[in-house]
Parts: C-alpha cells; sequence; structure tokens
C-alpha cells in the first residue's frame, strides 16, 4: 500500500513539475515576443523623433525637443517637451491648450505617425493578440498657478474657484493647471484622431487604447530619474522641462498576454 502511495506521489510531483516547467517556458516566450516588438516599436519611434539608437544612454535617448525611455523591460515613454527647436515638439503658448500651425504639423505628421506605429503590428486585432498592452497620455505643467486668459481679462477654469490670497489661491492654481495638462493631452489625442482617415483600423485601435489625462504639477520631471540624460541646451527656464506631454505604451507582461491567446 505505502508502495503504491509512493507511485503516486511521484507521478504527482511529475505532473506539477511539467506544469511549472511547461508555464516557465510559455513565460520566457512571451518576454522574448514582448522584448522583440518593444525593440522594434523603439527603433520606429526614434526614427520619428530623428533620434539614432547608438546615442542612447542607459536606454534613453533624447534632443532638446523629445525624451524616448527604453529602461522599462514592459514599457516604451515619450516625452514631448515644451521648447522650441528644429527637430519638432509642442510648444504650447502659456496659459492655451492650442497650439500654432509648426504643432499642428507636427501632431498631423510625427505624432502621427507614432500613434500609427504602436497600432500597426503590435496592438492586438481580431486575428492576433499583440504586444501593446495599453497607451497613455498625459499632460504635465509646471507648479506656477495658471489661469485661462482670454484677451485681457483672465479667468479661471470652470470649477476652479477664485481666490487672491493663502491657501485658496494655491488650490485655485492647482484646479487650473490640472485642467490645462489634460486639455492639452485631449487636444493632441483629438487632433491626431481627426487626421487619421474614418473607419481606418489604426483609429479603432487607437479609439480602444488610449487613456487621455492630465497631473497638472504633481510628476516635475526635473524630479525624475533621468539623470544624466536630461537634455540641457535651451531649456533654462524654470518648469521648462516640467511643461509636457507624455506617451507611455505598456506591452503584455506574461500572465495577461497567455490570457489573450
Amino acid at each position: 500500500m505505502s508502495s503504491l502511495a509512493a507511485i503516486f506521489l511521484l507521478i504527482a510531483a511529475a505532473s506539477i513539475y511539467q506544469i511549472y516547467h511547461t508555464q516557465r517556458v510559455a513565460a520566457e516566450t512571451v518576454k522574448t515576443k514582448v522584448a522583440t516588438a518593444k525593440d522594434e516599436l523603439f527603433k520606429r519611434i526614434l526614427n520619428e523623433l530623428r533620434l539614432k539608437p547608438d546615442d542612447a544612454l542607459q536606454g534613453i535617448v533624447s534632443n532638446n525637443c523629445s525624451i524616448v525611455s527604453n529602461k522599462d523591460p514592459f514599457k516604451l515613454k515619450i516625452i514631448f517637451l515644451e521648447t522650441q527647436g528644429e527637430c519638432g515638439s509642442l510648444n504650447f503658448e502659456t496659459g492655451s491648450y492650442t497650439l500654432g500651425e509648426p504643432g499642428q504639423a507636427f501632431l498631423k505628421t510625427t505624432v502621427k505617425n507614432i500613434f500609427t506605429h504602436i497600432c500597426d503590428g503590435f496592438a492586438t486585432t481580431q486575428h492576433q493578440p499583440g504586444s501593446v498592452e495599453g497607451v497613455t497620455l498625459l499632460g504635465h505643467t509646471d507648479n506656477i498657478p495658471m489661469k485661462k486668459c482670454i484677451g485681457r481679462n483672465c479667468l479661471p477654469f470652470e470649477g476652479c474657484q477664485t481666490s487672491t490670497a493663502g491657501e485658496a489661491k494655491a488650490a485655485t492654481g492647482f484646479c487650473n493647471n490640472v485642467q490645462l495638462s489634460a486639455r492639452r493631452a485631449q487636444y493632441v489625442f483629438f487632433n491626431v484622431r481627426a487626421a487619421l482617415p474614418q473607419g481606418d483600423a489604426t483609429a479603432a485601435c487607437v479609439d480602444k487604447l488610449f487613456t487621455v489625462a492630465g497631473q497638472g504639477p504633481m510628476h516635475p520631471l526635473s524630479e525624475s530619474n533621468l539623470g544624466s540624460s536630461m537634455p540641457q541646451a535651451g531649456l533654462n527656464k524654470p518648469g521648462s522641462l516640467d511643461r509636457r506631454v507624455e506617451l507611455t505604451i505598456e506591452f503584455k507582461q506574461p500572465a495577461s498576454f497567455a490570457n489573450s491567446i
């Protein structure tokens, strides 16, 4: 009887090991697939932003207009800085959430192409699972209280109380900055979305994958871990690194990828 029990235990142990081994092999296969897709998309994005992979420092490539980070094994981050430069960028006027002609052209070419690359072969379709889990488009501001300006009259955004003193004034500034950052992110999203052909597969992909929001001054880039990769030239104004729009592409980790198959 004890011999029979021992045999059953050995069979159970062998089965558990086989399941574990199969899952581990599957996880490594997924990691390899995701890493390959991520590296390919990284190269495409760098090409659109006229950046070179060879210039990467600890997984980060930058110029005076944008920063692309490949540090996280399951994320790609593109930071569009509010700067002037020939490389193209998103330069919003102070207190404004719209762009002039150069900024609009940048949206409708470079940023549109990046959106298309994300959806082209990397996102899930009805025919096959993709490597991309989701995309977050976030607006950020500096910590200087900002009001919406119409002509010579500066008014707070809707829902932001008006005050001129103390903590209430700071709260009004925070409220305005969060709304300003959100509207800038929305402006980017909807202008690129409008530039895509109606009924296009990329448009459907963008609608499904993207989350758009604003975080105001809560995550200053100057306090990030970019270190020596931070661009310096032309960024002498206070808060210039903090005023930005970020695009974060999240790739599927092994468990979520397996569930989509």
